[in-house]
């Protein structure tokens, strides 16, 4: 799960929050099937600007004989995609492949407000977060991450309250499944699951 090559190729993500772009680049890189990069409407041009330049470098590297999973997909860049939190989804779903939504949902380093919690807790269940869908082969996997050496406690405290009344559970992902490069004393990874499916 998480960032893993292997569980990220082929699939539909949507980050929100985006920022700059990194994580989306990300995505893409490790080869998924497509990618939306979700962000304030004021910062889409940056994102967009770095998008390019992020995959216009990673094909120039592949072109170096570097192997990479992007290199070898036909998956076009990421989409950048306005989006307010706690606002109409509607664009980000038409965004993703096959219009249903995604199958991996991100939000990295999102919760630093307590007025953006239930915004962003909007989002992200509209989005799918803890759906394990009708069929085995829908499953939104949701995966949010926080680093807690520079971001408000009080803000992390009121979203993992805030999980339960919309149905969802936060389960921390071990430090020893995360690649070494991505370990950090005060990042948390945490997986959102449904109630219903939490161990």
């Amino acid at each position: 799960g998480g960032l893993a090559r292997d569980a990220v190729r082929g699939r539909c993500c949507v980050e929100l929050g985006a920022g700059c772009g990194v994580v989306s680049s990300l995505l893409w890189r490790l080869g998924a099937g497509s990618v939306v990069a979700a962000e304030r409407l004021e910062i889409i041009p940056l994102l967009e600007l770095n998008l390019e330049a992020n995959c216009k470098a990673q094909h120039l590297a592949s072109g170096s004989g570097e192997a990479t999973a992007a290199a070898t997909t036909t998956a076009a860049p990421p989409m950048a995609v306005p989006h307010m939190w706690g606002e109409s989804v509607t664009p980000l779903l038409e965004a993703t492949n096959d219009r249903r939504g995604p199958d991996l949902l991100l939000a990295v380093d999102c919760i630093y407000d307590e007025a953006a919690v239930a915004p962003l807790l909007s989002s992200l269940c509209r989005l799918g977060a803890g759906d394990s869908g009708s069929s085995a082969e829908r499953r939104v996997e949701t995966v949010v991450a926080v680093d807690e050496s520079y971001r408000r406690p009080a803000a992390l405290a009121l979203f993992m309250a805030s999980l339960e009344e919309r149905g969802l559970r936060a389960e921390p992902v071990a430090e020893g499944a995360l690649h070494p490069d991505i370990r950090r004393e005060s990042v948390r990874i945490y997986r959102l699951v449904g109630l219903a499916t939490a161990a």
